[in-house]
């Protein structure tokens, strides 16, 4: 099985296609939803920018993956900052580590940092 080394640049895509996916998912990341959620999010912002239907499969996990490599520390930034705000959130609750079940979490105040 050979690997596909060749790193697409995201210039590949037209900026408003490529913007929108990508803000899309770091938004959906970034604010809590589950994989699922945020792939949906960001199919219909692919489409809704004006992106091939028949190359949606193919292109907005290379779009996703383009900016993460070229761009990590912002593209992943507001995952990070909620994960650590959950994480102090838990152990300011003395649940830490927490339970593998997230429905057993206590819900986080929106104020909390």
């Amino acid at each position: 099985m050979s690997a596909n080394t060749t790193r697409t640049p995201l210039t590949r895509w037209s900026r408003e296609v490529a913007k929108a996916t990508v803000l899309t998912y770091r938004r959906a990341k970034g604010g809590g939803a589950e994989e699922q959620e945020a792939q949906q999010a960001t199919r219909a912002a692919y489409l809704a920018a004006g992106g091939d239907p028949a190359e949606a499969g193919t292109s907005i996990p290379e779009i996703i993956g383009a900016a993460a490599r070229d761009h990590g520390e912002w593209f992943w930034r507001p995952l990070a900052e909620r994960l650590e705000r959950e994480e102090r959130w838990l152990k300011h609750c003395g649940i830490w580590p927490p339970p593998y079940n997230r429905a057993l979490w206590p819900p986080m105040p929106d104020d909390f940092r």
